[in-house]
């Protein structure tokens, strides 16, 4: 299942069909409507597989979507996994400070969602942004929307 009106997933589709067919799984694409397609797979939990994508914020804590707490109907963990070294790593890294320690630990929760791949990743967006010199006041940044500061923005005379 995924969802319409999205070049990505336009693109997405024949590339599945033919990858996942060449290991002999036929893929029956089922587009429907974003609302619609988060009702299934979050409310109700009606799904073999969907096509969806989310972020984590600039904190690296990825207990808002893989907790054991979030394996619920409405909650983001959609999918069940609920692993017990997973919660004993997202509880460390919430309550650590120093921010080496902090990386050493999400390392660890990353190699271990790589290993029991909750989730098949697909792809990772990468935003190019482009500003004019005559622009002051945008700051890009891969965890906040450049919309954040909009009111900020000018534009000012270059001489």
């Amino acid at each position: 299942m995924t969802y319409t009106g999205s070049k990505y997933v336009e693109s997405l589709i024949p590339i599945v069909k033919d990858n996942w067919g060449k290991l002999g799984i036929e893929v029956v694409p089922e587009l429907m409507e974003f609302g619609t397609l988060v009702e299934k797979v979050y409310d109700k939990r009606e799904f073999e597989m969907y096509n969806m994508a989310w972020s984590l914020s600039i904190d690296p804590d990825p207990s808002g979507i893989f907790s054991k707490a979030q394996d619920v109907p409405g909650g983001n963990n959609s999918v069940g996994w609920v692993n017990e070294e997973s919660e004993k790593l997202m509880k460390q890294g919430l309550t650590e400070f120093n921010q080496e320690k902090r990386k050493e630990i999400y390392k660890q929760w990353n190699k271990l969602a790589n290993e029991e791949l909750p989730y098949l990743f697909l792809s990772y967006n990468k935003d190019n942004v482009a500003v004019s010199c005559r622009v002051k006041g945008v700051n890009p940044s891969p965890y906040i929307d450049w919309t954040y500061d909009i009111q900020n923005v000018e534009i000012v005379d270059v001489k």
